[in-house]
């Protein structure tokens, strides 16, 4: 969640924005599925500033062949020149295969930061990436890391969950365990996807 006006804290949502006078962005949402926004950085409001990063946005993949990431595909927060930092935003990927031909591609939900001179401002937590496919052969490593801060606090890293590359729930920041986040949801992972109200 954001901090709002007149607390420059950075925005929260895989991880936890940095803190500014003891406010910042929370923790929220299911690291296994990951399908909201990212919260915009607090604004200093009446003490001069204004321009706050925006929150990452949602991005959700489904592809029955073949995905092949060359590019980048992120749902990155916005940085900020005067106050904090948005966090990283959700991405989800289901797909047969996921690879990367050309080893450049990249995934990322990271957060913000407070680039700022003049104001200070807290970083933006990491969103959250899932990614479930039959065949994983993706080499560069998925990122949701957190946003700097300036004059405030960083914020902490966000989630990645990527069972096709590693056969296990994999973390950014280790926070609990999976079961702790799905707490009643039970989930089904199945080559390639997940259906509420199955087993996990």
């Amino acid at each position: 969640r954001g901090t709002g006006v007149g607390n420059p804290g950075g925005g929260g949502f895989g991880g936890a924005g940095g803190e500014s006078d003891a406010t910042y962005g929370k923790v929220y949402g299911i690291r296994a599925l990951p399908l909201r926004v990212g919260s915009g950085g607090g604004d200093h409001g009446g003490y001069g500033g204004s321009l706050w990063g925006a929150g990452g946005g949602l991005i959700f993949l489904n592809v029955a062949g073949i995905l092949d990431v060359s590019g980048t595909i992120t749902a990155g927060g916005e940085s900020s020149a005067d106050s904090a930092g948005g966090s990283g935003g959700g991405l989800w990927i289901s797909a047969g295969t996921i690879q990367s031909t050309s080893g450049t591609g990249a995934i990322r939900a990271n957060g913000g930061n407070s680039n700022t001179n003049t104001w200070r401002g807290g970083g933006g937590g990491g969103g959250r990436i899932a990614i479930y496919s039959t065949t994983d052969t993706f080499t560069p490593t998925p990122t949701a890391t957190a946003g700097n801060g300036w004059g405030y606090a960083n914020g902490t890293a966000g989630t990645v969950v990527d069972p096709g590359a590693d056969s296990r729930i994999v973390l950014n920041s280790p926070i609990n365990d999976v079961q702790s986040d799905l707490a009643s949801t039970t989930l089904n992972w199945s080559g390639h996807g997940l259906g509420v109200g199955e087993t996990f």
